[in-house]
């Protein structure tokens, strides 16, 4: 049809997979509007974590793979030891062969993974996606953990494309993912599903084709034990690509790590600059004999960096942009410090009086260090925090009450946090007389809340 020759030239010239006959048409009109918006090359893999980081999985009961001719019910067939199937079509029967049965699994085990081919086989059809999706979820719920080797960043579009389809299971922090920092083409291309003695599955193919493609699937303990070698070693010259964090206590050791670098930083967040707060309003938030004591020592450690910021700024640029806050919420007590939500019942939020401190020593900084960058950011920004050091970390940040920190530590996620940071930067304005708009900005505001009556901290 007419429909199906538009779909598949779309999905040739942006590169997708995910464009199919199956892509339900509001997806498909988001697609074609980043691309016709956006510089693809450079902001794809941010729009992809930021719209699929917390996307829900669907169920879909209605997907069946009827032409399975086995049965999956409890342990692997004592009769089937290897078996090779071919092209797109076998990849499908394999993997839902390995889901059933991870599914009937009483007892989780860690499951490895390899995934350097390309996804056209599951993301052509959009409801198996989601099936997927949906069925990893729930292995994942029910306490088996996933060791991922991330393929190549060789090819952005595919790349994206597995992004995408792995963004919701990287949320429930049982994904542990790596990658191999070396180069690797595009030629030869092989990805392996291992459950420790139960099942392989192998897959080869050429370059980006994929009907020419041959899957191995074993339940023969020889095999399975050498791919589990095979893949011990592969991780061994692995490094971490993506960590992530529930707890202040699981994320401080990357915090200190962060603010310790040497890099350049920038960041968009609802939250003004911690670096920039002034040594009298850290003081005063510790005379607070409630704070909890993992943000006690948060407190004292960016005390501590307000002796060495302004030596920071002569060496390093650092840009924040921020979504200030509604004026009456300063007022009535509801805005956190250094943080976009109130983490526990007691956390301490700004007076009128520490907000008013904060702002001019931004001021300051903006009127006496040119590497010094503060901008106003009014759009919405949804529910994250993104920040970078260039000196090779960032954080995606989860501004609600289940919370969640992405740790990006691959240079090249690193480098398109960065990138797309700046272009927003670029796009908004943020130096000459865009600096000077900015101080004279704080300032209204500094009038306006001068003008009331000084509170103390909630």
């Amino acid at each position: 049809s007419q429909a199906e020759f538009q779909r598949n030239a779309i999905s040739e010239m942006l590169g997708k997979a995910s464009i199919s006959n199956s892509m339900p048409n509001q997806m498909l009109a988001k697609c074609l509007e980043n691309w016709l918006l956006n510089d693809v090359d450079r902001s794809d893999l941010m729009e992809n974590i930021l719209e699929n980081i917390d996307q829900p999985t669907e169920n879909n009961d209605s997907f069946s793979m009827n032409n399975i001719q086995r049965n999956t019910q409890g342990d692997f067939q004592s009769n089937l030891e290897s078996e090779f199937f071919f092209g797109d079509e076998g990849r499908r029967k394999v993997i839902q062969i390995i889901f059933d049965k991870l599914l009937s699994m009483e007892k989780p085990c860690d499951i490895f993974i390899t995934s350097d081919d390309n996804l056209e086989w599951l993301l052509y059809d959009y409801s198996l996606t989601k099936k997927i999706q949906s069925q990893i979820i729930t292995i994942l719920e029910k306490g088996f953990t996933f060791y991922q080797i991330m393929p190549a960043i060789n090819f952005l579009p595919r790349y994206t494309d597995s992004l995408r389809f792995w963004l919701p299971m990287y949320s429930t922090g049982r994904v542990k993912v790596f990658y191999y920092p070396r180069l690797r083409d595009n030629l030869y291309r092989r990805s392996v599903f291992i459950i420790p003695n139960k099942a392989v599955r192998i897959s080869n193919s050429i370059g980006l084709d994929s009907e020419s493609d041959v899957t191995l699937f074993s339940t023969n303990t020889e095999v399975i034990n050498a791919t589990s070698r095979q893949f011990n070693q592969m991780l061994s010259m692995c490094r971490p690509a993506i960590n992530v964090f529930r707890s202040y206590e699981e994320s401080k050791e990357s915090f200190i790590e962060f603010f310790n670098k040497n890099g350049n930083q920038i960041s968009l967040s609802t939250v003004l600059p911690p670096s920039a707060i002034p040594k009298e309003v850290f003081e005063k938030i510790l005379e607070n004999k409630k704070l909890k004591s993992g943000f006690f020592e948060e407190i004292n450690f960016f005390l501590e960096k307000t002796t060495f910021f302004e030596e920071y700024l002569n060496e390093h640029k650092i840009l924040y942009m921020t979504k200030l806050p509604k004026v009456n919420d300063i007022i009535e007590g509801k805005v956190p410090i250094m943080s976009p939500i109130k983490l526990f019942e007691d956390y301490p939020c700004y007076t009128i009086e520490t907000y008013v401190m904060h702002l001019k020593n931004i001021i300051y900084f903006l009127e006496n260090y040119e590497n010094f960058y503060f901008v106003p950011y009014d759009k919405v920004w949804g529910d994250y925090n993104l920040t970078v050091n260039e000196d090779g970390l960032a954080f995606l940040y989860k501004n609600t009450a289940e919370k969640l920190l992405l740790e990006f530590r691959r240079p090249e996620l690193v480098m398109a946090c960065n990138e797309y940071l700046y272009h927003i930067a670029e796009q908004t304005g943020y130096s000459g007389i865009h600096k000077t708009k900015v101080i004279y900005r704080l300032q209204d505001i500094i009038k306006e809340l001068s003008n009331i009556k000084v509170g103390e901290i909630v």
